[in-house]
């Protein structure tokens, strides 16, 4: 009997649930710090970050995956994302968001809904909501997911930097780094998970165990004056509502969409440092007066 030729069916190859570090760091160039063999290379913060707080000077270093191999361990992308199928060769790949060494033709996404409250109407506090979503857990990666990790942060009970105005005039110009507690502004914060998912049945057990899960509503998010945007599998696919929301909105995204080169800049988007909350308390507490 003559056995048929093999034919290939796809020119993708599928690594789901493992990491995608060591491919997606491919096109970085040899000298930056995603390329080196030392697991220990320390971000290249300098080219995105100023002051004690680390508060986002360059929104394109930030996002740039090549200054910063920690992303390996923070972010659910790059850590063990769900679904992922890589092509090597010449092919055009079409989509509503990438990180930087990918090459897909980005286009903008159908996937953006909005609504609005007046800004005099709503809470003065700080809300997100969502899934676990942006990577599969198990043995316990979760913790290392930035969804997980910005939620633990956000909500934990040790200590956190803020900026204090201690000038004697009214003017407010003089400003001190001072290390708080983080509930001292608990009644600030109002973030919580909508859903565990995505993950081994001893790691769900564990997240509810470590989270208050909450039921979702779309609508209660337009009732406060701070928001978050913040990466899930990929984009998140609130940006652009909650921009109309009239809510002043803060982001933590790795992945670029059409907009970021196309149509308009980030320039009044406060962005939160990787893996850490802590200046949002400063901009909270300004808002707040």
């Amino acid at each position: 009997m003559k056995w048929p030729n093999s034919v290939k069916t796809t020119r993708f190859t599928s690594i789901n649930r493992q990491s995608t570090w060591t491919t997606s760091r491919m096109s970085s160039h040899p000298t930056n710090p995603a390329r080196t063999l030392n697991d220990s290379r320390q971000d290249a913060e300098l080219f995105f970050v100023f002051t004690q707080l680390d508060f986002i000077s360059n929104i394109t270093a930030f996002t740039d995956i090549c200054l910063s191999p920690s992303l390996k361990e923070i972010h659910g992308f790059l850590n063990r994302p769900a679904t992922i199928n890589i092509v090597h060769e010449l092919f055009p790949v079409f989509s509503y968001s990438k990180t930087i060494t990918y090459q897909d033709v980005l286009y903008p996404s159908p996937w953006y809904w909005s609504d609005q409250v007046s800004w005099k109407e709503k809470k003065n506090k700080f809300y997100w909501r969502g899934k676990t979503i942006g990577g599969y857990s198990k043995g316990g990666t979760w913790r290392r997911h930035h969804r997980q990790s910005f939620v633990s942060r956000i909500n934990a009970v040790d200590t956190t930097k803020v900026m204090k105005d201690v000038s004697a005039s009214a003017a407010g110009t003089e400003w001190v780094v001072e290390e708080v507690p983080r509930t001292d502004y608990k009644e600030l914060i109002n973030v919580k998970l909508t859903q565990v998912t995505l993950c081994d049945p001893e790691d769900y057990n564990a997240q509810h165990q470590s989270f208050e899960v909450v039921k979702p509503s779309k609508e209660e998010a337009w009732q406060y004056k701070y928001l978050l945007d913040i990466d899930g599998n990929t984009f998140s696919g609130r940006f652009y509502a909650l921009l109309k929301s009239m809510s002043l909105v803060f982001k933590i995204a790795l992945f670029r969409e059409w907009h970021l080169a196309n149509s308009m800049g980030a320039l009044h988007t406060p962005k939160f440092e990787r893996g850490r909350a802590c200046g949002e308390y400063t901009i909270l507490q300004r808002g707040a007066r």
